[in-house]
């Protein structure tokens, strides 16, 4: 990984980045590691109440956060070449585009922890021997192409009301 990816968002702690799996996970981490600073005594003797949320810092912290995370799945995606290497869809390729705002979740996706929780769901459902698989919000085709995948008998279809995202699941089954 590039020494600038390392040193955006030092202050937070080493760990970090493995929390931003999730868009709302990494807004929480970063709002306590913001909220959470005590008091302050200036020279005057008057205790000055730090608690008190900095917005500026907090959006700062927040974007740096969002950047960080961005440099990641780039490298990530670029080292892996976007295969999945983990989970439920190993083999898989992603592609660079996703349909909302973020990164796409790619580096959760190809090291295999994203929403991992559903894992052994996905496992059962693709040896219980189902005709169809119905996924509604497709965006990108994760679920969609993954299933197909691991499901070559059964005929998948996949639903967004977004057309780019329509488009991109589609590039994304023709990949795989």
């Amino acid at each position: 990984m590039s020494s600038d990816v390392a040193l955006v968002g030092a202050n937070l702690p080493r760990n970090t980045w493995l929390e931003l799996s999730g868009f709302l996970g990494v807004r929480q981490r970063c709002l306590g590691s913001v909220e959470n600073r005590g008091s302050v005594s200036r020279d005057n003797g008057v205790t000055e109440k730090m608690n008190q949320p900095d917005q500026n810092a907090e959006r700062e912290l927040f974007k740096n956060a969002i950047l960080h995370r961005a440099q990641i799945s780039s490298e990530i995606f670029e080292q892996t070449g976007g295969e999945i290497l983990y989970g439920p869809f190993t083999g898989m390729r992603l592609i660079r585009n996703n349909s909302w705002v973020g990164d796409g979740d790619v580096a959760p996706k190809i090291l295999g922890f994203y929403e991992m929780e559903l894992a052994s769901e996905i496992e059962r459902a693709s040896r219980a021997g189902y005709e169809s698989v119905v996924n509604v919000g497709a965006a990108e085709g994760y679920y969609a192409v993954g299933m197909s995948r691991m499901m070559p008998d059964a005929r998948v279809y996949a639903f967004d009301i977004d057309e780019k995202a329509q488009a991109i699941c589609r590039e994304a089954g023709e990949l795989n």
